[in-house]
């Protein structure tokens, strides 16, 4: 055998005892492959575990919320920071007064509501068309009061009501869900971080706020079982039953003052209407007590519009008549 040969055949045989040494040190580890195949601890599955678990109480909820008669810029600012600690009701505040700010920097009073003042004064409606004007300089107010305040979208509001909605703070949850009514107007909606988490848990959050006896609850759900005209009420499969059952305990709730249920059968018999009356009566006795709300409860819809309300009219907790 040659000297070369010699010299290849000692570098092959001190690579091997390397391999042979790395190899029986490294005996223990998992190949690469078997260890990115190994299953990652589950995620906790939320729709089966209380909300208390899953988000428990931050010591920030206990904090005394700012005076609604604190200047709107300071009280905005303590919203933020209380709301950032994790406090749901400060979260829910907050996206109403922005939501207002925003809509308020948009609207401009001589469209419509001078005209619909002077409208009911014609028609020898005095009382009315001084509610009206009450109402349009109280916007006014409250449009010089947002000044520059940043406005949010109602798909924005999402990452705030989200958090506070999965806490159990009911008002928060219906807030959260009839949000998704505003989407259509929302460019770029699919795209959005907090979309997905919304379409996952909207309808789950207002189940459990209508269960926790929020009465907004009930009338959003009955109009989400009764079609799917927008992204809020596609969350909710359609069903005449429960949508006739909602909509009775909604105008139950409103002590039959509001038109809530529509003058139809849905495609339900005599028989079956007069079930679902009986028992929308006993929901109303047993979960809420046989009262009657009137105000913001009863109007989850766009509660930053109307302006006789404030955001602590809509987000604590009802109060009955």
């Amino acid at each position: 055998m040659s000297r070369r040969r010699r010299w290849l055949g000692f570098v092959l045989l001190a690579l091997a005892c390397v391999g042979a040494v790395t190899l029986w040190t490294r005996s223990d580890d998992p190949p690469r492959a078997l260890a990115e195949q190994q299953p990652t601890p589950a995620e906790p599955d939320v729709s089966r575990t209380p909300t208390s678990a899953v988000n428990p109480a931050s010591p920030a909820s206990t904090e005394p919320l700012p005076p609604e008669t604190l200047a709107l810029s300071q009280r905005l600012a303590e919203l933020e920071r209380l709301a950032e600690a994790g406090h749901p009701e400060a979260s829910c505040q907050l996206v109403v007064e922005r939501l207002r700010c925003g809509f308020l920097q948009r609207w401009q009073p001589e469209r419509g509501n001078r005209s619909r003042e002077l409208q009911l004064e014609a028609q020898g409606q005095l009382e009315e068309a001084n509610r009206a004007a009450e109402a349009t300089l109280l916007r006014i107010e409250q449009k010089n009061a947002c000044g520059t305040a940043p406005p949010i979208e109602s798909v924005d509001s999402l990452a705030l009501l989200g958090p506070a909605a999965a806490a159990g703070h009911a008002p928060s949850a219906v807030l959260y869900f009839e949000l998704g009514h505003e989407f259509r107007n929302e460019r770029g909606i699919f795209r959005h971080p907090h979309f997905d988490g919304w379409r996952r848990n909207a309808a789950r959050h207002l189940q459990a706020a209508f269960e926790a006896g929020h009465p907004g609850a009930a009338r959003a759900l009955g109009r989400a079982y009764l079609d799917d005209g927008d992204f809020a009420n596609g969350l909710v499969p359609d069903d005449p039953r429960r949508a006739f059952l909602h909509l009775q305990l909604a105008a139950l709730l409103d002590g039959q003052q509001g038109r809530l249920v529509p003058e139809r059968s849905m495609g339900l018999d005599a028989d079956e209407r007069a079930r679902l009356k009986a028992e929308a009566m006993r929901l109303h006795r047993d979960r809420f007590g046989g009262r009657t709300y009137q105000g913001p409860e009863l109007s989850a819809r766009g509660p930053y519009r109307q302006p006789g309300f404030s955001a602590s009219d809509f987000c604590n907790l009802p109060r009955p008549q």
